[in-house]
């Protein structure tokens, strides 16, 4: 049986015009002006973490582009970012299954999810658009290579959304789903923390991404990336 195939997911822009070309997107705010109440909660957030010091703060709340300047753009983290990086990874896994997908095609593919909670899982709705395709699913874990470079022995866990199925469709909603996960997971993959506050993340913070892209190995995406561009980096591409 041929392994299931994963193609790029491409999400629209926002600056599309209705004869589909795009048109030109708002302007930046200039780098003097004051930083948004976001960014400043951002700040905040990170110096009672550690991450700041008071004089990075004073910068950070300064304006934007100081904002941007400690924040936006430096790539000093905590050392209890590895342990966090770490556990998220091993909760992360690759999602697996067949059917007729969001577009209305049938076929196998693959995308990306994470646990939430020892039998929670959370992808995109273009992964698991429906009950049915869920059904035919499953979450894989430790698909990677190990520290000597050599592949683990994969676990797959079956996907019930008999128990639990909750979606909003990439088109025109959030897109995402999630999905119950047979077997208990969580007891030996733990699961990803989440932060509910509305400013946990600021725009043009650097984002680090841990997927299965095109169906290989787990990767991690390094700083590379903003969350300005997180909307066309999708949890998990699928066909």
């Amino acid at each position: 049986m041929p392994s299931p195939s994963e193609v790029p997911f491409a999400r629209s822009s926002g600056f599309e015009s209705a004869d589909g070309f795009e048109s030109v997107p708002p302007a930046k705010p200039s780098p003097d002006s004051p930083p948004s109440d976001v960014q400043k909660a951002r700040a905040a957030d990170l110096f009672l973490r550690g991450a700041l010091t008071p004089d990075q703060l004073s910068r950070a709340k300064a304006s934007r582009g100081g904002f941007e300047a400690v924040v936006g753009k430096s790539n000093f983290l905590p050392a209890a970012f590895l342990e966090v990086g770490a556990a998220s990874g091993r909760a992360t896994c690759q999602v697996r299954t067949s059917g007729v997908d969001y577009r209305g095609r049938s076929g196998s593919w693959t995308g990306t999810g994470f646990l939430l909670g020892p039998n929670v899982m959370v992808t995109n709705h273009h992964v698991l658009n429906t009950p049915a395709v869920a059904a035919a699913g499953s979450a894989v874990f430790d698909y990677q290579a190990g520290p000597d470079g050599r592949p683990l022995a994969p676990r797959s866990f079956v996907l019930r959304p008999d128990r639990l199925f909750l979606t909003s469709p990439a088109v025109g909603g959030l897109d995402y789903t999630f999905c119950w996960v047979d077997g208990d997971p969580g007891r030996g993959f733990g699961s990803v923390r989440v932060d509910r506050a509305a400013f946990a993340v600021a725009e043009g913070e650097f984002a680090n991404i841990i997927s299965h892209p095109n169906g290989r190995l787990k990767e991690v995406r390094n700083p590379g990336e903003t969350t300005s561009r997180l909307q066309e980096s999708a949890m998990g591409s699928a066909r």
